[in-house]
């Protein structure tokens, strides 16, 4: 006979794979869009991969605070240094993308670089 401290620790190990799972689809999301914003602003996106900083608040589209996974990344312009990225995403919804300020190698002068999507829900 299984006892409820039983039955409880199985439901909660089968929930922490289940919120994993879904964790690995939304890290897999947030590759997707730091690769095509990376594409998109003319830089490499180094190591093919994005790594989960933690969890934070941030405003979604209609202003209102949500919590976001944040995942960050490595890019490159020169092919001699690594800079920084980050993209939050909302579940599976991207939130916003942010590149740390880089030369830009056609102009003498460094420009951020940050895009935000108007999120719906």
């Amino acid at each position: 006979m299984i006892t409820l401290g039983e039955l409880v620790a199985w439901l909660l190990v089968v929930a922490m794979i289940a919120w994993l799972w879904r964790g690995h689809g939304v890290r897999e999301r947030a590759l997707w869009f730091a690769t095509q914003h990376c594409k998109k602003m003319g830089v490499q996106l180094l190591d093919g991969n994005v790594a989960l900083k933690g969890w934070r608040f941030i405003l979604d589209g209609k202003g209102r605070k949500r919590i976001a996974r944040m995942y960050g990344f490595e890019f490159t312009v020169t092919s001699q240094e690594r800079l920084n990225g980050t993209v939050a995403m909302f579940g599976r919804y991207l939130g916003k993308i942010e590149l740390q300020a880089y030369p830009d190698p056609y102009q003498s002068r460094v420009r951020p670089r940050t895009f935000s999507a108007g999120m719906d829900g």
